[in-house]
């Protein structure tokens, strides 16, 4: 069974994020129907899009950088690759470690509710820890707050080089790892 409610209010797109929500709610809890077994009750009622951004937990600084750029539901990160986002959330949150935990934290997110980034699945992600790098390579790159080898790619060979304790040989290793997972560095400096 399938119950169209049309409702015709003039609200902005977080208002009407908010109002679906709690219809879906109230429909839940309160809407009954009748079948030939007697009564019963909704028992599954699914929105794609009702993980709002606000409910999410991020930093308001994001969450006003989101909906000022009309994005109110978690899906619709999935317009963002994952060095857009990495980017974007830089960008609006300076304090690298802080831009970190953000980014890990929209990652977490995506990959519980099945979101994509635009052009790869969170689970195709990379953790640097578990791609097979020595322990001499890893721990700088993760001292330098790099989680994943696709956050690499967000950067140029020249970037990389630049971190403390990662060597020529690491260095080496990074890019022979890279190519194993047809990835490469970026070909202009980003803004880290």
């Amino acid at each position: 069974m399938k119950i169209n409610i049309l409702i015709d209010i003039d609200l902005n797109d977080c208002e009407k994020a908010e109002a679906q929500s709690d219809i879906l709610e109230f429909c839940k809890k309160y809407i009954k129907f009748k079948n030939s077994s007697g009564v019963g009750e909704i028992v599954k009622a699914n929105n794609y899009d009702e993980i709002l951004i606000k409910d999410c937990g991020f930093p308001t600084e994001l969450n006003r950088a989101f909906f000022a750029n009309d994005i109110y539901y978690l899906s619709e990160l999935s317009c963002f690759s994952y060095a857009e986002m990495y980017d974007y959330v830089y960008e609006i949150i300076r304090n690298s470690p802080k831009s970190r935990q953000c980014t890990d934290m929209i990652y977490q997110l995506m990959k519980e509710h099945s979101i994509s980034y635009k052009g790869i699945n969170p689970n195709e992600l990379i953790k640097i820890t578990d791609c097979g790098l020595s322990i001499r390579a890893t721990n700088p790159l993760v001292k330098a707050n790099l989680v994943f080898l696709q956050d690499i790619t967000v950067n140029t060979r020249e970037q990389i080089k630049q971190i403390r304790n990662f060597g020529d040989g690491c260095l080496k290793e990074l890019d022979s790892k890279l190519k194993e997972y047809d990835l490469w560095y970026a070909e202009k400096e980003s803004i880290f």
